[in-house]
């Protein structure tokens, strides 16, 4: 991912999550976040996914931060496992065509 897309992505981020105040450690936690639901997400469905794009990747990405602001990423895998699931099959059925 690119600075201007981490840039994009990390906006989004915060309207998504309601900040509206600015706050560098914040944003900090927030893009170290992001980053580590992206590894997690294009694990978990076998590929790398465009998280700037309005598709089911994005939308895990944006439930990763909140769980993670939230410090509830253990609630995280088990609430959105079958969008993993789903994500990760749909891949699979788009590689095999």
């Amino acid at each position: 991912m690119n600075e201007t897309e981490r840039n994009e992505i990390l906006a989004d981020l915060r309207i998504y999550l309601g900040i509206t105040w600015e706050d560098p450690d914040l944003d900090k936690k927030l893009t170290g976040l992001a980053e580590r639901g992206i590894s997690e997400i294009n694990r978990a469905g076998g590929q790398e996914y465009d998280y700037t794009k309005e598709a089911a990747p994005r939308q895990l990405l944006f439930d990763y931060v909140r769980y993670g602001r939230d410090d509830a990423l253990d609630q995280w895998e088990i609430n959105f496992g079958r969008a993993l699931r789903t994500l990760a099959a749909d891949t699979a059925v788009s590689a095999e065509s």
